[in-house]
């Protein structure tokens, strides 16, 4: 059977653990669920834009919003929409 080394941050490490644990998975059964469904599919077990420099939040679903929204000062307030024309 072979074995697979790597570095990561300590940090990286510890969070990583945190979210595996919480599906009940350790980091190897992890790493060992990522190389088999990669290896099975013959691709990445998920959407490759993932590995992309992140977008601002919100931008493809309202960027056909900007510029037509102003938000009030008062979070209470309703948002208003600017005129068409």
């Amino acid at each position: 059977m072979a074995q697979i080394r790597v570095s990561v941050d300590d940090d990286m490490k510890a969070r990583a653990e945190a979210v595996f644990g919480s599906h009940g998975l350790s980091i190897e059964q992890a790493l060992e669920v990522f190389v088999n469904l990669t290896s099975r599919g013959n691709r990445l077990p998920f959407d490759e834009a993932m590995l992309r420099e992140p977008k601002p939040p919100l931008t493809p679903a309202f960027g056909c919003m900007r510029g037509k929204i102003r938000v009030a000062d008062d979070f209470d307030a309703p948002l208003e929409f600017a005129e068409r024309g």
